[in-house]
């Protein structure tokens, strides 16, 4: 664990990565943080401003942190605007005496320079001859490096305790990082690691204890992200970072915490969002050279029946991604430059590029469909989306009349395989039922698609062995929504008819929504993050709750 960590520590190349690391430390270290690091700003050398008990003699002292990736080097002592040893002279020179409280000037106080790395031997004797000389000068203060050891043996000591992280979650970690890029992997282990921190200990009564948990599993994911980068494959990171945001979720939702009245709940949930973003945007950013590339997300794939699965999980992934980052209400203060246009682009060369799009193969990809159309609709991009759905359709219709390769009810894989591999017709349990149907007909109306209503409305002789369903989720379907799959626990419009007339449909499900319950009942959509049931609904193959996009009509 501890080389883990080191490796990890020396592998961040950003300020600001390690300051969220060091500002995390410092809490689990029990100091409160006066002043905290701001975009591109140093105030007078001093990145982190913090009062607490220092770890080494137990007494109360100021700590002035001056944060720097990587080893101290000669290039990086005395050159350039922001140099160690201009910075470690300006808050002597400047910061205290001028910009300390005054509450705090009688303090002790400690100077760190805080590295990913380590003291190059070449600058040894000029950091160990600096520091002595700084000692004759001014009283009470003291000057120390906290290099990738200290930080690794403080993080292991307080961050990833031994009470919150023994040995057995240690374990598990490793495990997790061995197995980051096996593209079979489960996550089994990170969601374990997941499930005993946050739900299976009696211990977190106090929201301070569940923020303290939170802090190390986001730590943990951290590293997870960096072997992730390291191994070339961040699938399993993605996956294991959505799951991470939901488990945190569910843990605020089971307490009823009001957000906006906990501060630092709803503070430690936006960094796990942050996060969640910054995985995710480095994951698509990688992908993105084959999206533009005709059928460039199936390179390396022999098996068609995979290789379209996994192009309905990156659609469904990035559309979930960019809904989260147009409703989540965090885009503005997050650190990275994102701009949802990049996110949109991406999604239409996915689609035009690869003709996979116009063809499901499993009826649960309407959840990846209705993330898309949603995501579409929301940034305007309305001729595209009737365009696709109008391909959709039309392959639809062609394979339903030819009794092959329609989207099948199961989504059990191996069933695909046999059915691709088969020279007679599908049979008809593999169409029981259909989903994707009643999102087409449903997106037609809200776009006013006439003729391609008529088309589904025309094919219902097709559709007789095959049940038109929609899923809506029960008044107590919250309450598993962010742990499982709740397919179970709502409530299903079976044996749906398409009427003819546009308007009629529209009745239909006015008059279904008034017979049950609605999302707006739940606590994730009063506390304003209704958007994560997307996330949800992507990541445990529940159905989307059609209100998203029945309430258009």
């Amino acid at each position: 664990m501890q080389l883990t960590l080191r490796d990890y520590l020396q592998s961040l190349k950003e300020r600001n990565e390690l300051d969220s690391l060091v500002q995390d430390l410092l809490f689990s270290m029990g100091f409160e943080i006066t002043a905290k690091p701001q975009r591109g700003l140093k105030e007078k050398g001093v990145d982190i401003e913090a009062i607490g008990k220092d770890p080494e003699d137990g007494k109360k002292k100021v700590f002035l942190l001056t944060v720097k990736p990587g080893d101290l080097i000669r290039s990086n002592w005395k050159t350039g605007p922001q140099s160690v040893s201009e910075s470690i002279d300006d808050i002597l020179r400047i910061y205290i005496p001028q910009n300390l409280s005054v509450e705090f000037k009688k303090l002790p106080k400690k100077v760190i320079l805080c590295c990913g790395g380590e003291v190059h031997r070449s600058m040894k004797d000029t950091w160990d001859g600096y520091v002595n000389e700084k000692a004759y000068i001014y009283e009470n203060i003291a000057i120390e490096f906290w290099g990738a050891e200290r930080l690794t043996g403080y993080i292991l000591k307080f961050l990833i305790s031994e009470d919150l992280f023994p040995e057995k979650m240690r374990t598990l970690l490793r495990k997790s990082i061995v197995l980051v890029a096996d593209n079979d992997y489960d996550n089994r282990h990170f969601y374990k690691i997941l499930r005993e921190t946050l739900f299976q200990d009696s211990q977190i009564t106090k929201n301070s204890e569940g923020i303290r948990r939170l802090r190390l599993l986001r730590t943990a994911l951290k590293v997870l992200f960096y072997w992730g980068k390291t191994e070339k494959n961040l699938s399993n990171v993605t996956e294991t970072s959505e799951r991470f945001l939901l488990n945190a979720w569910n843990w605020a939702q089971v307490r009823k915490i009001r957000l906006y009245s906990s501060r630092s709940v709803k503070e430690e949930l936006d960094n796990i969002y942050r996060l969640y973003e910054e995985i995710h945007y480095e994951y698509f950013s990688r992908l993105k050279n084959h999206f533009s590339i005709r059928e460039g997300l199936y390179a390396g794939q022999a098996n068609p029946v995979t290789s379209i699965t996994n192009l309905f999980k990156i659609i469904g992934q990035l559309s979930a991604f960019g809904l989260a980052h147009r409703f989540f209400g965090l885009s503005g203060e997050s650190e990275l430059e994102i701009a949802r246009t990049e996110l949109v682009d991406w999604l239409k060369q996915i689609i035009l590029n690869h003709n996979g799009s116009k063809t499901p193969a499993f009826d649960e990809h309407s959840i990846d469909l209705g993330l898309s159309f949603l995501f579409l609709y929301q940034e305007n991009q309305l001729h595209f989306l009737k365009s696709w759905i109008a391909a959709l359709i039309d392959s639809l219709q062609f394979f339903f009349i030819a009794k092959r390769y329609f989207p099948i009810s199961s989504n059990d894989i191996s069933d695909l395989i046999e059915l691709f591999n088969s020279v007679t017709d599908w049979t008809v349990r593999h169409r029981a039922f259909s989903t994707i149907v009643p999102l087409l007909a449903d997106w037609c109306v809200v776009l006013d698609m006439k003729s391609e209503y008529k088309k589904l409305h025309d094919l219902k002789g097709e559709f007789e062995s095959t049940d038109l369903q929609c899923w809506y989720p029960s008044n107590d379907c919250e309450k598993t929504f962010f742990t499982k799959n709740s397919l179970r626990e709502g409530i299903v419009w079976m044996s749906i008819f398409f009427p003819p007339n546009m308007k009629e449909h529209i009745k239909n499900i006015k008059k279904i929504h008034s017979s049950i319950g609605h999302i707006d009942k739940y606590y994730t959509h009063q506390q304003g993050y209704v958007e994560l049931l997307l996330i949800a609904s992507r990541h445990f193959r529940t159905p989307i709750p059609p209100y998203y996009w029945q309430n258009l009509l």
